[in-house]
């Protein structure tokens, strides 16, 4: 599973790329077998003016036919908190989806 970051206006650290790929690792592992590929992007919102404005978007590309592209997006307080609530949304996404293929 490729793992890559797109930090766009968000000034990120060599720490702040080891937590992304320790959390999609972490989260995502058990799936490592269906997904190819795993894009996070996190934006600053809105700026220096404060409050819940760091986005992440995450966009896993799964190789199970007719699965696609899944995407989760969430906001928080900062870079941390919202890679953090994003892999929560992807994971269930994932877990949603092949529960969802494997009945159908």
């Amino acid at each position: 599973m490729r793992i890559e970051l797109n930090d766009g206006t968000v000034s990120t650290t060599p720490a702040m790329l080891q937590y992304v790929h320790q959390k999609i690792a972490a989260s995502l592992g058990r799936f490592a077998g269906v997904v190819d590929a795993v894009c996070v992007s996190v934006r600053d919102v809105n700026g220096p003016r404060g409050g819940v404005d760091t986005r992440c978007t995450i966009r896993a590309t799964v190789n199970r036919s007719g699965q696609g592209v899944l995407i989760a997006e969430e906001y928080g307080q900062d870079f941390y908190a919202a890679v953090a609530n994003a892999t929560r949304k992807i994971r269930a996404a994932l877990r949603h989806s092949l529960d969802r293929s494997r009945r159908g």
